[in-house]
Order: structure tokens, then C-alpha cells, then sequence
């Protein structure tokens, strides 16, 4: 049975296939990565930067709603499972797999799946986008003022634990070109800006999730690429010629196996451009495991749980308990 039957033509559904690819990532993709971001990426030796496909979810806009004067990105979501190596060939897919309504916004999630040659996980994304309900067409759908409001302004970067960060880069033009690009669109080119209700460039929602994966990945290294997950809210808009500072703060325990961070990336001004949580394994920078196992990652999880294993032994043998005793027992007997 075809969806088909359920959907009318054209309707953008949950289950919606949207696509993939099969594809092979260079030097040259990483080098436009970096123009993008502008500057070099913090990968380890060998691998592409995490996020080297933050827009493969745009390759195909089969999942937009008709009404697409004032849409934005509200929301990104990712985890990854293992580095995407230049020169390994990759594949791509997908797929709608919700959609939602807030207010007077109408929000679609596309599902991007990248897998090995092998059909391995690599890394899968989620794209909250919304777009207005109603197409009241008006000069500005959002204007710069509005990020200076009292409530539209967070904290960020705060809490208990070391501080990561900050990472600091002006956006330009140029920056807004080589990740946004080639085709002309409301994220590098000011006249389609204004035909979407924008009053300036509107630089790209991922171009801010970028940055934060960089962060992490400065300060966890291969440890970010193998269990890294992050949940971006994108609350205000990012204009072009703002200037982005990604920070964070993080702990790390040794009974835990993942390491809570909460990174963000703001403008220069007080109000803030994105907040979002992330989490990766305590692994140091230089490490470069060789496989991808718990071992490997530096995984702490089974050492901490011996260690609170002996404790409660010990407690019980002090206590006399007898189901210690029975343990111990049974042990004997076998």
C-alpha cells in the first residue's frame, strides 16, 4: 500500500521519503567547510570536521510547506556514532519524520541518516523548520530590534565546571557565500532577503551549530566525534556582520560516562543567538582511539562500576549481611 493512498499529492507528510546520495568527502569540501566557518577546523588527522554535511538536509526542499515568506530554523538536533573519514565513501537519506504546530507556526522535522559503505551509522540529524500558518505578507516577518528586547535575552555559558571557549568569529559576507552557497538565497544575498520579508542577510541556522560542534570537538577531540550529541534552540536571528562567541562550561565525574556540556553561541551584543546542550565521552583532545569501542573511547563506565561494587561488598561484609553471606557462599560452593 502507497502512501498514496493516505496523502494528497505533493503534501508533505510524516514518513516522507526525501532522498539521499552516495558521496565521497574531500579536501576540497573541507576546504570550503573552513571558508564557511571561517577558520581552520579542530578534526583530528585524518577525519572530516563533524558537521561537514550541516546542509545536506537543503540538498532537496521536497519537505517545505508551500508558504516559505518568513521561514526559519528553530531547532537542530544531532548525534554521532563515529567520524566521517575524508576520502570514505558515505551515503545519505532523508526522511520526514515529524510535524508539528506552535502558535503561528507550522514546523516540519527532516531526518538526515549518513551511513558507510557497510550501512553503518555514522551520524543522524534532525531539522526542526517552521514556517508561518498564514501568509499575511508583510514588509518584515523579523526586524533587528527585536533581539534587543528584555526578554529575548539569556545567559549563557554559566555554571559550575571549567569553561570552554570562547570561540569567536566576525561573520561576512564572504563567510555567508562559501557555507550558504553557490546559489543565490536569503543567507548570503540581501535582495532575496527582502522578498522573504527579512530586513538583512539572515545568516544560516547551521552556520551557529557548526561552531558549537567545533567547540566541542576542540575540547573533547575524537571523543566528540564517536558519542557526541547536541540539541541547538536557535532563539534569535544571527544578522550578517555579527560577531559570534561559542562558550561553554563543563563537568566531568568519573562514575559518568558522558560529560554535560552547555555551549552557545551569542552575539557581541547581550542578547543571545543559540543556546543548546551537547554531551560527549570524557575522552582528552589528543586522543585518537583506533577502534570504537568503550575501551577505546576511554569509557569509564565499567571501572567505576567494579569500584562500587567493591565498596558495597565491603559495606555488607562489615554489616554481617546475610545476603553478602549467601553470595559469598555460593561462590564457595561453585
Amino acid at each position: 500500500m502507497s502512501a498514496g493512498a493516505f496523502f494528497a499529492q505533493h503534501e508533505v507528510h510524516v514518513g516522507q521519503d526525501v532522498g539521499g546520495r552516495a558521496l565521497t568527502v574531500s579536501e576540497a569540501g573541507v576546504a570550503r567547510y573552513e571558508g564557511g566557518t571561517g577558520g581552520a577546523s579542530t578534526r583530528p588527522a585524518g577525519a572530516a570536521p563533524a558537521l561537514i554535511l550541516h546542509s545536506e538536509v537543503y540538498r532537496s526542499l521536497a519537505w517545505y510547506l508551500p508558504n516559505i515568506f518568513g521561514n526559519l530554523h528553530a531547532r537542530q538536533e544531532w548525534e554521532l556514532f563515529a567520524p566521517i573519514l575524508v576520502g570514505q565513501p558515505i551515503r545519505t537519506r532523508a526522511t520526514v519524520v515529524d510535524r508539528y504546530r506552535k502558535r503561528n507556526r507550522e514546523y516540519v522535522v527532516n531526518e538526515v541518516v549518513v551511513t558507510d559503505d557497510a550501512g553503518r551509522w555514522l551520524q543522524r540529524s534532525r531539522t526542526h523548520q517552521s514556517f508561518l500558518v498564514e501568509d499575511g505578507r508583510r514588509e518584515t516577518v523579523v526586524d533587528r530590534e527585536r533581539e534587543k528586547r528584555p526578554e529575548r535575552v539569556f545567559s549563557v555559558g554559566e555554571g559550575p565546571g571549567e569553561p570552554i571557549g570562547p570561540l569567536v568569529r566576525p561573520i561576512t559576507i564572504a563567510m555567508c557565500e562559501a557555507f550558504s552557497g553557490p546559489e543565490k538565497n536569503y543567507h548570503n544575498d540581501r535582495e532575496m532577503a527582502h522578498m522573504l520579508g527579512f530586513p538583512d542577510i539572515v545568516v544560516q541556522g547551521m552556520l551557529s551549530v557548526c561552531l558549537v560542534s567545533e567547540l566541542m570537538t576542540g575540547a573533547f577531540g575524537a571523543g566528540w566525534l564517536f558519542a557526541g550529541k547536541m540539541d541547538v534552540r536557535l532563539v534569535n536571528v544571527v544578522w550578517v556582520n555579527d560577531v559570534l562567541a561559542t562558550r561553554g562550561s563543563g563537568s566531568a565525574s568519573p562514575s559518568r560516562r558522558r560529560c554535560g556540556t552547555r555551549a552557545c553561541a551569542p552575539r557581541s551584543s547581550p542578547s543571545g543567538g543559540a543556546r543548546s546542550s551537547c554531551s560527549s565521552p570524557s575522552t582528552p583532545a589528543a586522543a585518537w582511539p583506533s577502534s570504537s569501542s568503550g575501551a577505546a573511547r576511554g569509557c569509564t563506565t565499567c571501572a567505576s562500576r567494579r569500584r562500587r561494587w567493591r565498596r558495597s561488598w565491603r559495606r555488607c561484609a562489615r554489616r554481617g549481611c546475610r545476603s553478602s553471606t549467601r553470595r559469598r557462599g555460593r561462590a564457595s560452593r561453585g
